[in-house]
């Protein structure tokens, strides 16, 4: 408890700019787990799904395969079927075809990633403003004693 009451007093003695950067580092975590509980409900690969597509065309059974990826509605699930759809294709066409299915994934995966985005890039630069102004804040208060 005691360590919890020294941090709280750390950022209360950090500056005013500590508030803008707490909201900030709030607001990044808030994203960052809601894309963690996001992904591992809705967009994890079932177990064994993989492997056994895997198998199924191994044994040449390409509708069951597909079959079986169609029923998951995830990202790898979805690029894997498109690859095993294509199969019959050139290895190149079923690339492209694997490639462009993943890509139509990647807006939704990447959502609200703008948002972690600003905080790296703002953060910093608040903590720079902070050290600035507390230092000359430092150096206004030994000039004050000086005189």
């Amino acid at each position: 408890m005691h360590n919890l009451i020294g941090g709280v007093e750390f950022i209360f003695r950090g500056g005013f700019m500590m508030y803008p950067l707490l909201l900030s580092g709030i607001f990044a975590l808030t994203v960052i787990l809601e894309r963690f509980f996001v992904f591992r409900r809705r967009y994890q690969t079932p177990h064994g799904l993989v492997a056994s597509a895997i198998e199924l065309v191994r044994k040449g059974k390409i509708t069951e395969a597909d079959t079986l990826c169609e029923k998951s509605p995830t990202p790898v699930a979805s690029v894997l079927a498109c690859g095993i759809s294509h199969f019959k294709n050139p290895v190149a066409e079923m690339e492209l075809s694997m490639k462009n299915q993943a890509e139509e994934w990647v807006p939704l995966l990447e959502k609200r990633i703008e948002i972690i985005d600003t905080v790296i890039t703002a953060a910093p630069l608040m903590g720079l403003l902070g050290t600035i102004t507390g230092m000359m804040a430092s150096l206004e208060s030994c000039l004050k004693r000086c005189k």
